[in-house]
């Protein structure tokens, strides 16, 4: 099996932390339309009718030429992005952030080609690895910072004018650890997702 389970020392997946939890929360409100109306309205025709996708679609689609045009994408997007993992070792930022992203459409790959591209499936257990090394990173500067606060609560609201530069670099902690909280999440869900369509395949 191709499957990923790192999970973070303080922080699995699974769990996160409270304020991850509350913008959860917020992110799955949802507002309910009340329904005005007590009967449906009366569709037209036209509206009525399935409407039928064209089959020369599905033929272009699985074409060989299609096909052909695909596998040399994603080759070249393979090369491009072993390069990238060559180039900058270090900081994988940008990389994992591109490959969280849903713009190239990794999860749409059938099984022969992940076959045809295994770097595919390495650079994203690379970008996965530096993504949830650089939480786990954050979320040690947090306790830091969290520590210091709790020492010297009584005279925080002088420190928050006094020493501004502590409290943004608290504030960019905060943002980057959420950042590649769910920079993780995805590329460990991407990943997911072609292993499950190569087991698939082989089963």
């Amino acid at each position: 099996m191709y499957y990923l389970y790192m999970v973070y020392p303080k922080q699995s997946l699974s769990s996160p932390s409270p304020s991850l939890l509350k913008d959860h929360r917020n992110m799955d409100l949802t507002h309910k339309r009340e329904q005005v109306e007590t009967s449906p309205p009366v569709r037209k025709e036209k509206e009525m009718e399935t409407k039928k996708e064209p089959t020369v679609k599905k033929l272009l689609f699985s074409s060989e030429k299609a096909s052909a045009v695909r596998l040399d994408f994603f080759r070249s997007m393979e090369d491009w992005i072993t390069q990238e993992l060559e180039a900058n070792k270090e900081n994988l930022a940008g990389l994992a952030v591109l490959l969280s992203d849903d713009v190239l459409h990794l999860t749409r790959m059938d099984a022969k080609l992940i076959e045809e591209c295994p770097k595919l499936l390495k650079a994203l257990q690379e970008a996965f690895t530096y993504a949830s090394s650089q939480f786990e990173e954050m979320d040690k500067r947090l306790d830091k910072y969290h520590l210091e606060f709790q020492k010297e609560s009584e005279d925080l609201e002088f420190r928050v004018l006094k020493e501004k530069d502590v409290f943004q670099g608290y504030i960019q902690s905060l943002a980057h650890s959420e950042e590649y909280y769910f920079i993780s999440r995805n590329l460990k869900k991407t990943y997911d997702v072609l292993s499950e369509i190569l087991n698939n395949a082989k089963d």
